[in-house]
């Protein structure tokens, strides 16, 4: 991309939660590890950059959904009522 004309300082990553976009990674590197994620959730991103000309505009906002895991175990079978000699009676 164009970069103004002068080397870049800092990007700017932000993501975005209830109250809007905000900064989650300030630097020159141009990866980040962004962890305790949540399950089956839609992230959003996006990215800006500074040099001495100033702060860019904000990028294009990435949405990216997380994989579904399996759900934790179930809670065991319980019997329900009195067992009777042909059938019983099961919740969970």
């Amino acid at each position: 991309r164009d970069n103004g004309g002068a080397d870049i300082q800092q990007y700017h990553l932000e993501l975005e939660e209830s109250k809007g976009f905000h900064v989650i990674y300030n630097g020159l590197e141009t990866e980040y590890l962004l962890e305790q994620l949540i399950p089956g959730h839609v992230y959003s991103l996006r990215l800006s950059c500074s040099s001495t000309g100033g702060q860019s505009d904000p990028s294009d906002i990435t949405q990216i959904k997380t994989p579904a895991v399996a759900p934790a175990s179930c809670h065991p079978p319980k019997i329900s009522g009195k067992p009777k000699a042909n059938s019983l009676h099961l919740r969970w």
